[in-house]
């Protein structure tokens, strides 16, 4: 059995490591781009249902607004309990996204980095679809440049 002193450090690490913030997602910068705004908690949630004209969000959410000249890129987070239901959205998303009715279109999904990445166009932009632990993603980005953009995230994610 542990001891007290013992249990006490892998507890409060654990809460730690369950408490991470959709926000440490969100990088100062990335592949030239700074972090220009970042919403979370309630405005993220706001922001996002909006865009979707209906409630669709969970209820921890983060997003960075990234700038580079004139370009920009928008990198979403949503945090969950538990890897599979990161993982659950990210089906359900994928195919609804995909469907004839959605303004995004060419989905496929890549191997990239050894993880399963949903990309679609759509919108002037190019996005990325991925989850990374308890974390669901969807990163946008220019056309031009996106494929980078989204390495150079992945690279940094720990």
């Amino acid at each position: 059995m542990l001891s007290k002193r013992l249990l006490f450090p892998i507890v409060i690490l654990g809460l730690l490591t369950f408490c991470q913030k959709a926000s440490s997602y969100l990088p100062e910068s990335i592949e030239g781009y700074k972090l220009s705004r970042t919403l979370t908690g309630e405005e993220a949630k706001q922001f996002i249902n909006k865009l979707h004209f209906k409630q669709v969000a969970p209820t921890t959410n983060s997003i960075g607004f990234y700038e580079s000249g004139s370009k920009q890129a928008v990198i979403y987070v949503t945090l969950y309990e538990k890897p599979e239901q990161a993982e659950q959205d990210w089906e359900k998303m994928t195919k609804k996204i995909s469907s004839e009715n959605s303004v995004f279109r060419y989905g496929t999904v890549l191997t990239i980095k050894d993880r399963s990445i949903y990309r679609c166009y759509g919108m002037g932009k190019t996005h990325y679809v991925f989850t990374h632990q308890r974390a669901l993603i969807w990163l946008t980005a220019e056309t031009i440049g996106a494929q980078g953009f989204l390495e150079t995230y992945l690279n940094d994610l720990k």
